[in-house]
């Protein structure tokens, strides 16, 4: 069942893959005149991505079942439920998705960045900087981006940096 789930979510462009996927699965076992018997199955998925795909993660999610054949086997003998969680993105996802511009959109249109108190282009910084000023970044939540990583300047080496910027507002 999870490599189906997975790769419904790989062909519409959500990385499931190298451990980002994985499952806990719970099976309810009842006596049948003295057998043991599995009567039900829930399965929890557990993927790391980012808020802003849960939406079809949510409709790959209701009809994924259908085209598998492990739950289509085992159906008939036993109840079969799943549900998923989306975990943390890695930070290396996160940086994908700034440097290729993606979140941009999501700021106010006259949003200002500064750097040391200078005027800085929102979507050059998130285009040129990131990967090469910005080296890495350890975490990241979501509605308010917070950025704690580490910097690297040519000018003044390698140093921690962080920004909090409200992404969505009320």
């Amino acid at each position: 069942m999870i490599g189906t789930f997975g790769g419904a979510l790989e062909a519409r462009k959500i990385d499931a893959s190298n451990g980002r996927l994985h499952a806990k699965v719970r099976g309810e076992i009842e006596s049948e005149q003295g057998a043991l018997v599995i009567r039900r199955v829930h399965v929890h998925y557990l993927l790391e991505a980012v808020e802003q795909v849960r939406e079809t993660v949510e409709r790959v999610h209701r009809v994924y079942a259908n085209k598998c054949p492990v739950y289509k086997t085992l159906r008939p003998a036993f109840e079969i439920t799943s549900d998923f969680e989306l975990t943390e993105a890695p930070a290396t996802e996160s940086a994908g998705l700034l440097s290729s511009g993606a979140l941009v959109p999501l700021f106010e249109p006259d949003a200002e960045l500064y750097d040391d108190g200078n005027p800085r282009s929102l979507k050059e910084f998130t285009r040129d900087a990131l990967g090469h000023e910005l080296t890495s970044m350890d975490h990241v939540e979501i509605n308010r981006l917070v950025l704690p990583g580490s910097f690297h300047s040519d000018q003044w080496g390698d140093f921690l940096t962080y920004s909090v910027s409200d992404l969505f507002r009320g």
